[in-house]
């Protein structure tokens, strides 16, 4: 994915690599996490969520002086938001939300860094 965004943003690219330089991480081994930490630090906030289903009710139990329901809930899908612009398409893991989540970052930086 890095090479991908390397063609097509060439200013971000260049930001992320000082970035690793002066964080001393090596850029061919950048992780997810190293990738939160530098839009983080350039303004950008990227938020994966997972889109919950509730199955099946499991029990009802007293709370309160009412009952409440117990349901099991799992993980359907995966959405992401980029500055608090949602995409449109869920995603089946994390991990594919993550990497499109990073490359609308990636042109948000690139927009940015063009203005200026």
């Amino acid at each position: 994915m890095l090479s991908e965004i390397e063609k097509k943003c060439l200013k971000a690219w260049e930001l992320i690599y000082e970035w690793t330089l002066v964080n001393h991480i090596n850029l061919s081994r950048c992780k997810g996490r190293d990738l939160y930490d530098f839009f983080d630090d350039n303004g950008i906030i990227i938020q994966i969520t997972p889109v919950w289903i509730c199955d099946k009710t499991i029990s009802t139990m007293p709370h309160d002086y009412k009952m409440i329901k117990v349901s099991e809930h799992y993980v359907d899908e995966w959405e992401y938001a980029v500055n608090m612009s949602r995409c449109e398409i869920s995603f089946k893991t994390r991990t594919e939300a993550e990497k499109g989540a990073f490359r609308m970052a990636f042109e948000i930086l690139e927009d940015k860094l063009k203005q200026n």
